[in-house]
């Protein structure tokens, strides 16, 4: 009434010839534990002398990698972080802390790929739009010395899928010629 099918991992299935479940069942054991013996691999489809598959390894660019890292700021120059995001791909975006008065607000880019990064400002009505290579990172410091740099706020960066991108956001002493006025 039941035939035992081949052991596999230890066990013996059986399955009942008169029961149409039990038999699938054990059809598709068997054809898991014929797959598993002749060792599947994935490869370009060709086989050696004894018809067995043949796994040829493809090449890879010798290209080191580049990683887009959030960059860094200048604590020589008493900047400090108020926030940070990436490396990402696409549109994104974070928010930063408060920060004292007096101080700019120093926003960091990193980018690379093919394509343009527009990262907007919203709280401070402010932004900037710029080209991503795609050989190296592509890097950029902004520095906003407006009244409103001390208060909290959000980045949204809009960028394509092919760009890798990164921003830090921080506070720093304004230069001379950007110290902060009131209107």
């Amino acid at each position: 009434m039941f035939a035992p099918l081949p052991i596999v991992s230890g066990a013996v299935i059986t399955a009942g010839w008169g029961d149409r479940m039990g038999m699938r069942r054990g059809t598709a054991v068997w054809a898991l534990a014929l797959l598993a013996a002749a060792g599947c691999t994935a490869g370009d489809g060709s086989e050696d002398s004894a018809g067995r598959p043949v796994v040829t390894e493809r090449p890879t660019p010798d290209r080191p990698t580049v990683v887009v890292t959030a960059p860094e700021l200048d604590s020589r120059d008493g900047e400090v972080l108020a926030g940070r995001r990436g490396p990402a791909r696409g549109d994104g975006g974070f928010s930063y802390r408060a920060g004292p008065a007096g101080k700019a607000l120093v926003v960091a880019v990193n980018c690379q790929g093919t394509g343009t990064i527009d990262v907007a400002l919203p709280a401070m009505d402010a932004g900037f739009r710029f080209e991503c290579r795609t050989d190296e990172p592509t890097l950029t410091h902004n520095q906003l010395a407006v009244e409103d740099a001390r208060e909290p706020g959000t980045v949204k960066v809009t960028a394509p899928s092919t760009v890798t991108w990164a921003v830090t956001v921080g506070r720093g002493d304004p230069t001379e010629k950007d110290a902060p006025t009131t209107g």
